[in-house]
């Protein structure tokens, strides 16, 4: 357990390989939503065996984190800088000793964005060798989607979000890829004007935030109260859904503090279509994409590539077949992808 300069605790965990010394590079694992470094045990255990350390955390809300801090109850929300500071406060300590390689899923993706754009913003350099960027939150999905409504990009999330089932229909899996790339590159394209236009209107009248935000709140809300449940049963662990069947309050505190999470996250928009990417170019980013996401849509992920591309970026890509949002705490993709996901 540590204590934070903010006055905050948090619960953190390294894993150290045989022969880690100064100097050495090591992994910095950041969970996603509903989730804690506890659920990657057959991640650490597979980088442990390839020889590679982990550094893991509990981020603000989650895990034994969300016990260390009474006052930051879930009936409110919990802004995603209390997260942000933390994982910028251990970088720079790990920093003085090792080389990190971070690899971050969903929210914890977008922290680590948000900490490593505030780190560029203020000059501060620190020896990160790669970010690895899975099924990451690179915009406010409700805002995205309020953005999207206007340009027409709802088309190409309802394209994405026809590959699951199309997996159930039995569709080969690089059938299904082939098919993902075609309708995000042609809907893309296709609708490149009402884009253009939509970013334009944002960067010349900044008034319309207000109104995306007060367009998006109740509904982004009313979504994750329904959501929330069926994300967070489908991907749980027996051991999980055992003890909510004793104790349901913990399935339902589980939720309320995601959509605390969630609205405390509203300002992670790095598809800001009004500004430039915040991020430095010097460092080298991979993008993870799972074909059957329909948490955070392919599209999203692929519209952030084109744009850190085209920013002039260093970012490749990976797309994982037959996956959903949650890969990363599965025992089996885990075992399967870890080594292709994290170390190449």
């Amino acid at each position: 357990i540590i204590n934070l300069p903010s006055g905050r605790k948090m619960k953190v965990y390294f894993d150290k390989a045989d022969g880690l010394k100064t100097g050495d590079e090591i992994i910095v694992a950041i969970h996603g939503l509903g989730k804690s470094y506890s659920h990657l045990k057959t991640y650490t255990e597979t980088s442990l065996s390839l020889g590679k350390s982990v550094f893991g955390l509990d981020l603000q809300g989650h895990g034994e984190t969300f016990k260390l801090n009474p006052k930051l109850s879930y009936r409110t929300t919990i802004p995603v800088e209390y997260n942000v500071e933390d994982v910028i406060f251990v970088l720079k300590e790990l920093s003085k000793t090792y080389k990190i390689r971070i690899a971050a899923h969903s929210y914890g993706a977008g922290v680590a964005l948000k900490a490593i754009s505030e780190l560029h913003s203020t000059g501060i350099r620190l020896p990160i060798t790669k970010v690895i960027l899975m099924s990451s939150l690179v915009k406010n999905l409700d805002t995205y989607y309020a953005d999207a409504m206007m340009s027409g990009q709802l088309v190409q999330v309802a394209g994405d979000l026809a590959n699951p089932a199309l997996g159930l229909m039995g569709v080969p899996a690089e059938w299904i890829k082939m098919y993902d790339s075609i309708v995000n590159q042609a809907l893309f394209n296709g609708i490149a004007i009402p884009q253009q236009a939509r970013d334009t209107m944002y960067s010349m009248m900044p008034a319309m935030t207000m109104w995306r935000e007060w367009l998006s709140a109740g509904p982004n809300a009313a979504a994750n109260l329904l959501m929330s449940p069926a994300h967070m049963i489908a991907n749980a662990s027996i051991a999980e859904i055992a003890a909510w069947q004793k104790n349901p309050m913990l399935l339902t505190q589980l939720i309320i503090t995601n959509i605390a999470l969630i609205n405390g996250a509203r300002d992670l928009n790095f598809l800001d279509y009004s500004k430039q990417l915040a991020l430095p170019k010097g460092l080298e980013y991979k993008v993870v994409m799972a074909l059957n996401d329909n948490v955070v849509p392919n599209t999203i992920s692929q519209e952030f590539v084109f744009r850190m591309q085209k920013a002039g970026h260093k970012v490749t890509t990976q797309t994982l077949p037959g996956e959903n949002h949650y890969y990363l705490y599965d025992s089996a993709s885990m075992k399967k992808y870890f080594k292709s996901i994290v170390l190449d």
